[in-house]
């Protein structure tokens, strides 16, 4: 997974129009209670990541200037490289509304050594799959 990874960075940082996704786990028991809370069923559902949110990540919060100015810290390769880790061990989960496409988040936090990163997925119940929205840091 590490090497589909690190293609998929590549490409988010240099091919505009490239497409990929790695897939990087089911959704666990714990998520899927969580998300039944909040009134989704993502039972059965996986989590991908894809070159379309990577870029959007490097994109939106990877540029030191305009980071500082937000009180954050700009994304990194190995920040990318920390999803399943995110994904797994998060502090907390929210589901906090829809994107301007009309699809559900789960927004994740985990405070790490360096700051708290928030990673975001996208719902996406016809593929019933958990895909890659974005990704941001706050300094500790």
């Amino acid at each position: 997974m590490k090497e589909e990874l690190e293609q998929i960075i590549e490409k988010a940082l240099n091919d505009p129009n490239a497409r990929q996704k790695v897939v990087i786990g089911k959704v666990d028991e714990k998520l899927a209670e969580e998300a039944r809370k909040a009134g989704f069923d993502i039972e059965g559902y996986i989590h991908d990541i894809d070159v379309s949110g990577v870029r959007h990540a490097f994109r939106d919060h990877g540029n030191e200037k305009t980071e500082s100015a937000r009180g954050q810290v700009p994304i990194t390769r190995e920040d990318i490289k920390k999803i399943p880790e995110i994904i797994e061990k998060y502090d907390t989960v929210i589901f906090p509304g829809k994107d301007r496409s009309g699809l559900n988040l789960v927004k994740y936090s985990k405070t790490m050594s360096e700051g708290t990163t928030y990673y975001v997925e996208e719902i996406r119940t016809g593929r019933k799959t958990l895909t890659s929205k974005s990704m941001y840091k706050t300094k500790k």
